[in-house]
């Protein structure tokens, strides 16, 4: 679905901190990509959203990070050996989703950034539907997702805002389809959802020609 972003196939959370890996195809629209390389991204969740620390292009396989079966994605739980080289060792300064898209093309800027996102928010739900095609997000949130994934968000209807804030703030120009894309549902559902975030007060109501966004409560 061209709606859906590409998946990494490595993700490795530790602590506030995600490291993914991503295989640049060979048939990449940017000419000044090489093929056979692997993005490395890296970013840390902090109250308010997520920061993007560190996009790294490199050879395919420098990351060390294990192979995986095609169309499957890699969780780790716990920082790995290969992603802990690439986390910072001190406090530097966030970098702008902004740049990623003024250096690659925008469907690999795209892919990178948005594909991270949804990594980071859905990887329980991700790794189910390898197996399983047919699995009700909405329906398993209460029982099992809003445990895996929730991170402080108890409601659907706040988790989704949230996963909505950080597509945006990262520069994704169709979160509300993206979510829908990645639960298998209609983009009014998600847009039901966000309209009662915004009327819960979870996220800002935009302006003429404004999307904006604020952090939902943790309660």
């Amino acid at each position: 679905m061209s709606s859906f972003p590409s998946i990494p196939r490595n993700l490795s959370l530790g602590g506030t901190w995600a490291v993914s890996v991503n295989d640049i195809p060979n048939n990449s629209a940017d000419r000044s990509l090489q093929s056979s390389m692997e993005a490395i991204v890296v970013s840390r969740e902090t109250v308010t959203g997520y920061e993007l620390h560190r996009v790294i292009l490199q050879p395919w396989g420098s990351s060390g990070a294990p192979k995986v079966s095609k169309n499957q994605m890699s969780v780790e739980l716990d920082r790995s050996n290969w992603s802990a080289p690439f986390i910072p060792q001190s406090n530097n300064a966030p970098m702008e989703p902004s740049s990623v898209y003024q250096a690659l093309n925008k469907t690999v800027a795209r892919n990178l950034l948005s594909g991270h996102l949804i990594a980071i928010r859905y990887n329980a739900y991700i790794k189910i539907l390898e197996v399983d095609e047919h699995v009700d997000f909405a329906a398993r949130w209460d029982r099992e997702f809003k445990f895996s994934l929730g991170q402080g968000q108890d409601s659907l209807t706040k988790f989704t805002a949230f996963s909505y804030k950080a597509l945006t703030e990262w520069l994704e120009t169709s979160p509300a389809r993206v979510l829908a894309a990645v639960e298998g549902v209609a983009v009014t559902t998600i847009r039901n959802r966000i309209y009662a975030a915004r009327e819960l007060g979870e996220i800002e109501k935009p302006g003429a020609g404004i999307r904006s966004a604020k952090k939902p409560n943790a309660s």
